[in-house]
C-alpha cells in the first residue's frame, strides 16, 4: 500500500500546486487529507485552469471541505469529472456541491456515492448533469447535420 499524504502533506502539496498550473488531472483518493488537507487543496485549484479530472475519494472530507469543494466548482469552467465518494461530507456540504455542481457547466460526472450527502440531493445533481448530457449530444448532432452530416 502507498503511504498516505494526510492533513499536513495536504497542505504541504496544495503549495506545491500553487506554481504548477497545468495539472489536467489529478487522483489523490484515499489519503486521508481531512478537513484541512482537503480545503488547501480545493483552495488552490480554484486557480488551475486545465483540471479537468479529479479524484478525491476516501479522504475524510467533511462539511467544511464541501465549502470549498462549492467554491472550486463556482470558479472552474473546464472541471469534467469530479470523484467525491466515500467521504464524509454530510447534508450541509452536499447541498452546497450540489448547488454549485448544477451551474458548473462543464461537469459531467460527480461521484458522491457514500459520502454522507442527501439520496435527493445527489439524485438532483444527477438528474442535471444528465440533462447537460443529453442537450450536449443534441446539439452536436444538429451541428453535424448543419455541416451536411447525417
Amino acid at each position: 500500500m502507498l503511504p498516505q499524504i494526510h492533513g499536513e502533506g495536504g497542505r504541504a502539496l496544495a503549495r506545491a500546486l500553487r506554481s504548477n498550473s497545468s495539472v489536467m488531472a489529478l487522483d489523490l483518493r484515499l489519503n486521508r487529507l481531512g478537513e484541512e488537507g482537503g480545503r488547501a487543496i480545493f483552495d488552490v485549484l480554484r486557480e488551475h485552469p486545465s483540471l479537468d479530472a479529479l479524484n478525491m475519494s476516501a479522504n475524510t472530507l467533511g462539511p467544511v471541505t464541501g465549502k470549498s469543494i462549492a467554491k472550486f466548482l463556482s470558479a472552474n469552467t473546464v472541471i469534467r469529472e469530479l470523484d467525491l465518494s466515500c467521504n464524509e461530507l454530510t447534508e450541509q456540504g452536499g447541498a452546497l456541491i450540489r448547488e454549485m455542481g448544477t451551474k458548473c457547466e462543464s461537469l459531467e460526472l460527480c461521484d458522491l456515492r457514500q459520502s454522507g450527502v442527501s439520496q435527493t440531493d445527489i439524485v438532483a445533481l444527477q438528474d442535471v448533469l444528465s440533462a447537460k448530457a443529453e442537450a450536449k449530444a443534441r446539439k452536436a448532432i444538429f451541428a453535424k447535420r448543419g455541416k451536411g452530416g447525417l
